[in-house]
């Protein structure tokens, strides 16, 4: 795991001994982080302080939206790295709740897309959490064609 912050690079790596099946709730992390859901650092900075990593002159972060309510990939995360509940209690205590997308925010960030673009957002968005799209995306493209639809 790797951020960037204040041309400072925070790095965390994992390193498994044998196969262990425990960590396969961590793994929709990824798509949170590259959905613009940053609250995995903050709780990987909150680690950093209980384990005395952070330097007292250090800035905080800005507490992120949405850290009162976790995801089941962040509670896992928390969970297995077994961070201070009362820490992460008193940072969420600040932060506001995770604001929610309605048509109204999406309809003219789409409108003013190409077809082309809004042919590939479908695709990804059928592909996203299904490897093998609906019914009927899967009967007009077969598999062997999604690289090309999605990667174009």
């Amino acid at each position: 795991m790797q951020k960037s912050c204040g041309g400072k690079v925070w790095i965390r790596a994992l390193i498994l001994e044998e196969e262990d099946d425990s960590l396969a709730g961590l793994l929709p992390l990824r798509a949170e982080v590259s959905h613009n859901d940053y609250r995995l650092f903050y709780l990987d900075w909150l680690l950093c302080i209980q384990y005395g990593d952070v330097s007292p002159k250090s800035v905080e972060p800005q507490v992120p939206l949405g850290l009162g309510s976790l995801s089941p990939a962040l509670e896992e995360f928390v969970n297995f790295f077994q961070l201070d509940k009362a820490l992460l209690s008193a940072a969420s205590a600040s932060a506001g709740p995770q604001p929610e997308i309605c048509s109204d925010d999406i309809e003219p960030s789409v409108s003013g897309l190409s077809d082309g673009q809004k042919f590939q957002w479908l695709c990804r968005i059928a592909l996203e959490d299904n490897p093998k799209p609906p019914g009927r995306i899967s009967s007009i493209y077969p598999s062997r064609l999604w690289p090309r639809i999605l990667f174009r």
